[in-house]
């Protein structure tokens, strides 16, 4: 019995309480997670989507793929359903589709999907951005927070400036402005440091000096039209790499790191009131049996497939082998 509640499931496999279903424009969500914390994470994503919006040039907020999200209510279900213990949040992009799965109640979980999804607006803008700047600008969107009446746009997360505060560990930016290194996640420490420089590089631009973000277009263009990163970033912004890093640590040894406060009133904000479809505990085990076969923990999956087919369901696996 102990095993069984550890998973979530009742005696016969499948989920022991029905989750919900909600959308937010094309995103699915699917949450085991209560109203109170379900709530306002779907309010803050719907926000944030029309701000991100708003300062990109993206064509549409709505994914190129489907995409589902799914929000875990503790530690323990999210672990034996995602397959990978001790982190917050995992992602996957595969059979045609887009797959994020959540520990809700964790503290990062709304920073990590803000992040993903900044990845695919700025699919929608028809730019192919370098690796560093693309996960720069998603680590700068991601803590964006509504307060009151005001947006914040560019907040600093303690995580990213702990990780650069020594600067005898940094990745040289020549190597950084490659991308390469973002490939190799075998150091999760040092992989955090290059989001980390990255993250700093972008909020400098973005925040600290504006004579750099209006050349980001240049840049973006040069780049992908030379296939070098590095050899682009001179010519576009008017800097060397060496002394644009020395910039980059005098703005983070100065503490210049300022976010920007913007009016909410200046957004049209969409009215919803994410009213769910509460899923039957049979569609519950089948829409999470697929979502742990897309993430890689097949045998999570075929338990699930196997509660779901005995209760007289379709097999939820069909089609995604």
């Amino acid at each position: 019995m102990l095993f069984l509640l550890l998973f979530g499931c009742a005696h016969d496999g499948l989920p022991r309480k029905p989750w919900t279903r909600h959308t937010v424009g094309t995103v699915t969500f699917v949450s085991g997670a209560n109203d109170r914390t379900t709530k306002p994470l779907l309010e803050a994503f719907s926000k944030f989507r029309v701000v991100t919006g708003a300062v990109t040039s993206a064509s549409s907020v709505e994914p190129r793929v489907p995409t589902t999200v799914y929000l875990f209510p503790d530690q323990r279900t999210y672990d034996a359903h995602v397959g990978m213990k001790n982190s917050a949040g995992m992602f996957a992009y595969r059979g045609g589709q887009f797959t994020l799965a959540l520990n809700a109640i964790e503290e990062g979980s709304q920073d990590l999907l803000f992040h993903e999804y900044t990845h695919l607006i700025l699919a929608n803008t028809g730019n192919r951005y370098p690796t560093w700047y693309d996960e720069g600008f998603a680590e700068v969107m991601a803590t964006m927070r509504f307060v009151g009446d005001d947006v914040h746009l560019g907040r600093v997360a303690a995580s990213n400036v702990t990780a650069v505060a020594q600067f005898n560990r940094w990745v040289p930016l020549g190597e950084l402005l490659r991308g390469q290194l973002f490939e190799d996640r075998s150091d999760q420490e040092r992989l955090h440091r290059h989001y980390s420089q990255a993250w700093l590089a972008v909020h400098y631009i973005q925040f600290g000096a504006p004579r750099y973000a209006e050349r980001v277009g240049q840049y973006v263009a040069l780049a992908s039209e030379t296939g070098d990163p590095l050899a682009a970033f001179e010519p576009a912004f008017g800097v060397s790499a060496p002394a644009f890093e020395k910039e980059l640590r005098d703005y983070l040894r100065d503490q210049k790191l300022a976010f920007r406060v913007l009016p909410a009133d200046q957004f049209a904000f969409p009215e919803q009131d994410f009213e769910p479809e509460v899923l039957t505990r049979a569609r519950t085990g089948a829409t999470l049996a697929k979502m742990s076969l897309l993430l890689g923990n097949e045998a999570r999956a075929v338990e699930l497939q196997t509660a779901v087919i005995n209760a007289g369901e379709p097999d939820p696996l069909e089609g995604l082998r």
